[in-house]
């Protein structure tokens, strides 16, 4: 069976995510909760570079799920994925420690 958006979601509880918001920034930090819209709560955020290096430590933060284009949750071994312009190219990878 197919995992749902919501599945993956839930398995990411806890973990490390990186965000990318609509307006091209990106935030790391631990998924703490979200709801039926995507909103979410994540701790220990912070707001990265263009290169995937921490740029501002926010804390705790609530983002609403309306201004999120994307996000790619840290299961084990995974790659970061920034995204460039509009269209969400593919521009860069960094591995997670």
């Amino acid at each position: 069976m197919q995992e749902r958006p919501f599945d993956l979601l839930n398995k990411s509880i806890g973990q490390s995510i990186l965000v990318r918001m609509k307006n091209g920034v990106s935030i790391r930090g631990k998924l703490v909760s979200f709801d039926m819209h995507m909103n979410m709560v994540m701790e220990e955020a912070e707001e990265l570079d263009s290169n995937g290096n921490a740029k501002a430590k926010l804390g705790t933060i609530l983002l609403r799920g309306g201004n999120i284009f994307f996000l790619a949750p840290k299961l084990g071994a995974v790659l970061h994925i920034f995204a460039s312009g509009s269209k969400g190219l593919l521009s860069s990878f960094k591995l997670l420690s």
